[in-house]
């Protein structure tokens, strides 16, 4: 026999296979988690010290990797990405990290990649258009920068216009370019006719190159008269100050983008592709906001949603398609409203998301602090179908996960006694009667304070406790849709678990 490098006498080895039906962790005695279950998307919450981190999220961490996945990690605090090289040395992956960030010498161009991928859709500037605006609605959450359509709309078009007079004007698209013809638009009729501003400006410069390198081409002739039309007779004619505040929208984009490590890491080189998570590499982003702070948020963001793009468009269908993971410790740093859609077709795609925060007030300010961000929220936590709470002093968190618990008829009983005129049981009287009742009430199966006595974790005790809820099939330990589980935290801790699982 031939193998495929033309080896005689080599056979070919079969792939891995990933059934829905693989366990991956077990919860209770009765229960185990399942690729489909994490398909399903997995919210953890917990408070400082509970162990949501070192308790659940290590234990499905350990799990993903020792299962093959590959994965993007987003990293928030700084010992992240040294958390997670040990998770994949320990689990015999080091051989699949990738560390993308500052000192590190991989570099992605999105703009190229975005343009010349090797699959349909490439080269649409819409979808570049709409990366960006991913970007910018979680850099400005709840302001007119993101919110209002107009505005939204506004930017998108001088973007989109931009872009395709430099596709059409250059061999390639670049961002500095893209700026270059925003800075330099006609700001009024006058400056169109003005032989200083045709003859200086870039924009000018590109529609005339445009125009020498379309000629017949029908339909880039015809992108270039709705670029020309844009620019003279939308663009400029506009009230100087909508549009000053459109460019200045934008220019809070280039002026991120064109600035030190995230010109270096996403405008210069490109080294590895996305589709190398496909293939079992973990990337994990080492620009960790708590160090980085917007220039790292601004990098994660994008990243995250160029690999939401790509595992969209993948083929997964049948066991040999390799699962992959989306996570998110602080989630509320970098969730975006495409989050719930992504989660719509995340079983169908093979990917597991794990996104990890302590409470419901930090997505409210997240995403803007008011009622819409409220609902969004409930949009985003809704996608998920399994979620894990930990020990946690949050009300409103807990009372959400009361919630989720559900209620149902409970009796309560009732005793009555009545003593003789004067006395009572402290002075030894017998009950003159006694009356026994019940009645039925409905009340909450897990009241939110069973979440404030839920056990932390730590070095001693070694294990963390939470509750974790299943949407649409009760767990067999319980009969109901939410466990009690414990998760271990260190292995070499004394095990005091007591019939524990995790």
């Amino acid at each position: 026999m031939t193998s495929p490098e033309g080896q005689p006498g080599t056979a070919r080895r079969p792939g891995p296979r990933f059934p829905l039906s693989t366990p991956l962790v077990r919860l209770t005695r009765a229960d185990t988690l399942t690729l489909r279950d994490a398909f399903e998307g997995i919210h953890i919450f917990g408070g400082l010290g509970s162990g949501k981190t070192t308790g659940s999220g290590q234990t499905l961490a350990r799990a993903f990797l020792k299962a093959g996945f590959g994965g993007i990690v987003l990293t928030a605090k700084p010992d992240e990405p040294a958390t997670w090289e040990r998770y994949c040395e320990e689990t015999g992956r080091a051989g699949s990290i990738m560390r993308f960030g500052p000192g590190h010498p991989e570099r992605f161009n999105f703009i190229d990649y975005e343009m010349r991928r090797p699959s349909p859709g490439k080269g649409i500037t819409g979808n570049l258009v709409s990366l960006l605006e991913e970007v910018l609605e979680v850099q400005h959450p709840g302001k007119v920068l993101g919110g209002d359509p107009y505005w939204r709309e506004a930017r998108g078009q001088l973007l989109r216009n931009a872009i395709d007079l430099v596709r059409l004007g250059t061999d390639r698209v670049t961002f500095e370019e893209v700026a270059a013809v925003i800075r330099s638009a006609p700001r009024s009729p006058a400056d169109t006719r003005d032989p200083e501003w045709r003859e200086s400006s870039r924009c000018s410069q590109l529609l005339r190159e445009a125009l020498r390198r379309v000629e017949g081409d029908g339909r880039g002739e015809a992108d270039l008269q709705t670029i020309t039309r844009y620019f003279f007779e939308e663009f400029a004619p506009l009230d100087p100050e909508p549009r000053s505040s459109i460019v200045s929208m934008v220019g809070a984009l280039t002026d991120t983008l064109l600035r030190g490590d995230v010109r270096e890491l996403l405008l210069t080189g490109t080294t590895f592709v996305p589709e190398l998570i496909e293939r079992g590499v973990v990337l994990i982003l080492d620009m960790p906001v708590h160090e980085y702070r917007e220039a790292g948020r601004f990098v994660q963001v994008l990243m995250k949603t160029m690999f939401q793009r790509m595992v969209e468009r993948r083929d997964a269908a049948g066991e040999t398609a390799r699962p992959v993971f989306l996570w998110a410790d602080e989630a509320q740093l970098f969730s975006t409203s495409y989050d719930p859609t992504f989660q719509t077709t995340a079983r169908s795609t093979k990917t597991a998301t794990v996104y990890l925060t302590q409470n419901l007030p930090n997505y409210y300010d997240a995403f803007g602090g008011d009622a819409g961000g409220r609902d969004r929220t409930k949009k985003l936590l809704g996608s998920f179908g399994l979620k894990v709470f930990h020990a946690n002093g949050d009300p409103e968190t807990n009372r959400y996960a009361e919630e989720l618990s559900g209620r149902d008829l409970q009796w309560r009983q009732s005793i009555n006694t009545s003593y003789p005129g004067g006395y009572g049981p402290e002075d030894n009287a017998s009950p003159m009667s006694t009356t026994h009742g019940s009645s039925q009430a409905m009340e909450s199966l897990l009241p939110a304070r069973v979440f404030t006595e839920l056990q932390r974790g730590g070095y001693e005790r070694g294990y963390t406790e939470a509750i974790v809820f299943r949407a649409g099939e009760p767990w067999r330990e319980t009969g109901r849709g939410f466990a009690r589980v414990r998760f271990m935290q260190n292995a070499n801790a004394p095990r005091r678990r007591r019939g524990g699982y995790g």
